[in-house]
C-alpha cells in the first residue's frame, strides 16, 4: 500500500496533459493526424502507439474519459504508486492501439483511433486485479470494467478493441506488480524474524521490502516492453 498523500499526484498530471493537447489540436487540428493511431503507420511511426491516448475527438470524449480518470485515480493513488500508475497507464494505451492493430489483421479493415479510454479501462483492470480480496472497492471496478467494455459493443463509433486490448495489458500488468507485492511482503516478514522485533529488524524488513518492490517494479516493466514490443513487431511481419 502507498500513501494516498504522495508528493506528485501522477492523475493530475495526465489530465493536465490530456487537457493541454487537445487545446493544441484544437488551435492546429493537424496534430491529430500526426499524432493518432492508424493500423498501417504504426510500424513507421511508433510514437503513435502511445499518442493517440491524449488525443479526443470533443470536448464530451475529453470530458467522459478524464472524469472516469480522475475517480479512478483517487482509488490507485491509495494502493499504488505513481510510477506503477504510470506504467499501467502507459502500457494499456499500447496494448489499446494493439488492440486495433489485430482486429485490423483478422478483419483487413483499418480504422483511425484516438483516445484515453484503453488506457483509463487499463488501469481500471490493473487496480481491479490489483486489490482483489484486498479493498472493499474491488467489486465496484469489476463493475465498471464490465459496464465500460459493454458500451464498445452499443455505442457506434467506439473502438471495444482498444478497450478490450488496454483492459487485457492493464489486468496482466496489475497482477505482475501484485505479485511483486506479495513476494516483498514475504521477505519483509522473514526479515523480521519470529521473536519480537526491535527497531533495527523494523528497519531492516522496511529497506528488504522497499528494494523488492524498486527490483520488481522494474522487471515487471521490462518484461511488459519486451512482450508487447515482440507482439507488434511480429503483427507487422
Amino acid at each position: 500500500m502507498t500513501n494516498s498523500k504522495q508528493r506528485v499526484n501522477v492523475i493530475n498530471a495526465l489530465i493536465i496533459a490530456c487537457g493541454i493537447v487537445y487545446v493544441a489540436s484544437w488551435l492546429a487540428p493537424s496534430l491529430v493526424e500526426q499524432f493518432l493511431f492508424y493500423p498501417g503507420l504504426g510500424f513507421t511511426q511508433p510514437w503513435r502507439f502511445l499518442t493517440a491516448a491524449f488525443l479526443h475527438g470533443g470536448i464530451l470524449h475529453l470530458a467522459s474519459n478524464m472524469a472516469f480518470l480522475y475517480i479512478l485515480g483517487e482509488l490507485a493513488r491509495r494502493v499504488m504508486s505513481n510510477y506503477q500508475i504510470l506504467l499501467i497507464y502507459l502500457l494499456s494505451a499500447w496494448g489499446g492501439s494493439l488492440g486495433t492493430l489485430v482486429w485490423a489483421l483478422i478483419t483487413g479493415q483499418q480504422q483511425a483511433v484516438v483516445g484515453a479510454s484503453g488506457a483509463v479501462l487499463g488501469l481500471c483492470a490493473g487496480v481491479f486485479v490489483y486489490t482483489r480480496n484486498l479493498h472493499g472497492s474491488s467489486s465496484a471496478l469489476g463493475g465498471l470494467l464490465i459496464i465500460n467494455l459493454l458500451i464498445g459493443f452499443v455505442i457506434p463509433n467506439v473502438s471495444w478493441q482498444g478497450h478490450l486490448g488496454g483492459a487485457l495489458v492493464g489486468a496482466l500488468i496489475g497482477w505482475a506488480l501484485r505479485l511483486v507485492g506479495v513476494i516483498s511482503g514475504r521477505r519483509g516478514r522473514k526479515k523480521l524474524g519470529t521473536g519480537l522485533p526491535d527497531v533495527v529488524d523494523r528497519q531492516r524488513a522496511t529497506a528488504t521490502v522497499k528494494r523488492t518492490q524498486i527490483i520488481g517494479n522494474i522487471l515487471v516493466t521490462l518484461l511488459s516492453v519486451a512482450l508487447l514490443l515482440v507482439i507488434t513487431v511480429a503483427c507487422y511481419i
